[in-house]
């Protein structure tokens, strides 16, 4: 089952059909079995189910086709923000929140009362709602383990197939479920802006707005957290993160409290100057961190699926893709201009966003061409104090506006295409596709030094940068005059020596620089080895019993759970001897530790 060719806004599986919204005069194009003559109308949403179809028109007219001998296709008048099209029904959202549902299946029964909701989520067995606030409510067979799966991320980005569940995060697919029946694969080696899953398959419109769809299906998992590897973000000498569960942590400067990350679980994270934001719950917006022009006043009250935060303002993009901003706005970098936008990004003064037929607008101060918008269709973009940088569809690098130090000049770098940017204050960092880092301008502290190796994420402060690699690690370079950059040391300095048949014993502990503290570390032994009687557990206790004279060198890794490591050489050298045999090493490991805390004591 093919899709039909062209660049795609939005698109839905069905078992044996599959459709979409073309860019960039919205109409409908379907393939696989067909489903009947599709309308004619620009739409803003679509929904594949069995053997029919629903969509919103642009005006809010729901408008269904297929086969209809159950009534799905009956949808009632009215105007509507989403639909969904399941096995024999369809449901939506009214224009006030409430649900309909319509059809001949057990599903049109069970709906949740009140209003509130946004989106939905749905497959043959089962239907999800979210409102703005409060946890998915699911109703039909599956709906345990569906609500069960479906409470840290937001149902706008996720799709159904009917063992496994694929979301967005970060722009990366992350599909999980019964790996005995199948869960779809994503290489995950470029920017994804839709997915969409139906039986045993899914497919992804990407950063160019085609299609790509997965193996039908590869029999395994891509990634099993629940929203990727989180992300890390900086300011201008202050630092946070979201682990992989969306726990936020703040290291650095504290002046105007930008440490003081809320007690909740993100699924977006920005950071700038002295503030930070980022979204939580029901898709809300939560900021902390300097309040001198209102930047900690984010759009009370309404749900957002993008956002980025700039050194006295933010913008976000709401459900209906309209950006709106708060803060500062003394040269309009708050007013955006009208239309639907995938991106925002904003800085000093001026901000940036992508519209959804993937042009650019810029709006706000714009004396050092900061603001002159160039031409084409861009993947993403990013502003700095006085100037922008954006991936064009090619893949590649384009900056404009102030350029003093380089920052407006990317390096030649042959024909190298590049999958991410983040722009700091005066200089910029990129991810190329094969995941290695390229940075450029200022380079005072060392910020545009980046570290080898392949990353998923980078973020460009002022002083400082910060990466996640493709492991899930956290990286940081250049300057930590505010302790800004998490440090990690492993101790002792040395191990002990240790005797022939004599329990050894230690304990290895991880220590943070000024300001952080590790959180959950865990021990393992990365280069080298141990020999068969000694063991390292992963709190960091190493024990056994020595049975032979012997020198052994290796090296210990801690990591910790925001994704912060370290790394220290060790020998232990055994010496003298003692006559009497030694007990197996499994009945010393499993017999509870003395009076004294140690093992094998009596």
């Amino acid at each position: 089952m093919q899709p039909t060719p062209g660049r795609y806004s939005q698109l839905s599986l069905g078992a044996a059909s599959g459709c979409g919204i073309l860019l960039p005069d919205r109409r409908v194009a379907c393939w696989g079995a067909p489903l009947g003559p599709t309308p004619a109308a620009a739409m803003s949403t679509l929904s594949v189910g069995e053997a029919h179809a629903c969509g919103v028109q642009t005006d809010g007219v729901v408008v269904c086709w297929g086969d209809n001998r159950f009534g799905p296709i009956d949808a009632p008048a009215g105007r509507y923000l989403t639909v969904v099209a399941g096995d024999r029904y369809s449901c939506a959202i009214t224009a006030g929140g409430t649900i309909e549902c319509w059809g001949e299946d057990p599903l049109v029964s069970g709906v949740p009362v009140g209003n509130g909701f946004r989106t939905l989520l749905a497959s043959r067995n089962v239907v999800c709602a979210n409102r703005e606030s409060g946890p998915s409510e699911c109703w039909g067979d599956d709906a345990p383990w569906l609500e069960s799966s479906t409470g840290s991320f937001p149902l706008s980005v996720a799709a159904l197939g009917d063992y496994f569940v694929c979301y967005l995060w970060n722009d990366e697919i992350y599909c999980e479920g019964d790996v005995t029946r199948g869960v779809p694969g994503f290489s995950n080696d470029s920017i994804a802006v839709a997915v969409a899953a139906a039986s045993d398959r899914a497919c992804a419109i990407g950063r160019d707005n085609w299609i790509d769809c997965s193996d039908e299906p590869a029999e395994r998992r891509i990634n099993t957290m629940r929203i990727g590897m989180g992300t890390i973000a900086v300011g201008a000498a202050h630092t946070c993160n979201a682990d992989s569960s969306g726990v936020l942590d703040c290291w650095g400067d504290n002046t105007n409290g930008q440490r003081a990350a809320p007690q909740a679980h993100a699924r977006a994270l920005s950071t700038d100057a002295d503030h930070a934001c980022a979204v939580v719950g029901a898709n809300t917006l939560r900021c902390w961190g300097d309040e001198s022009r209102g930047n900690l006043l984010p759009l009370p009250g309404v749900a957002v699926r993008e956002m980025d935060v700039g050194q006295y303002h933010g913008c976000a993009i709401r459900g209906d893709g309209v950006v709106a901003c708060w803060g500062w706005n003394v040269n309009g970098q708050g007013t955006p201009p009208a239309g639907v936008f995938r991106r925002v990004a904003t800085g000093l003064n001026h901000s940036c966003g992508i519209r959804e037929n993937s042009t650019l607008a810029c709006w706000g101060y714009g004396a050092d061409g900061q603001t002159a918008a160039q031409a084409g269709e861009f993947i993403a973009s990013d502003v700095g104090e006085r100037h922008s940088c954006a991936i064009a569809a090619d893949g590649g690098l384009r900056c404009w506006g102030m350029d003093g130090e380089g920052q407006s000049t990317p390096p030649a770098d042959g024909r190298a295409t590049y999958r991410a940017l983040s722009s700091g204050a005066f200089h910029n960092c990129a991810i190329r596709i094969d995941g290695t880092l390229l940075c450029w301008g200022r380079n005072d502290h060392g910020q545009s030094a980046p570290p080898p190796g392949r990353f998923a994420s980078v973020s460009a402060g002022v002083v400082h940068s910060c990466a996640v690699r493709d492991d899930g690690t956290r990286l940081c370079w250049g300057g930590n005059g505010s302790g800004q950059q998490p440090r990690m040391a492993i101790g002792p300095a040395a191990l002990p020596r240790g005797e022939y048949e004599v329990m050894y014993e230690a304990r290895l502990a991880a220590t943070g620089s000024a300001g952080y503290v590790p959180q959950s570390p865990r021990f393992r032994v990365v280069s080298g080895s141990l020999s068969d009687w000694m063991h390292l557990d992963e709190d960091g206790l190493l024990y056994g019993w020595p049975q032979s004279n012997d020198a052994m060198d290796f090296v210990v890794e801690a990591r910790d759970a925001n994704g912060f490591t370290a790394q220290r050489a060790y020998r232990i050298q055994i010496g003298s001897s003692r006559d009497t045999a030694p007990p197996p090493l499994e009945s010393v490991a499993s017999r509870p530790p003395g009076e004294d805390g140690r093992f094998g004591g009596d």
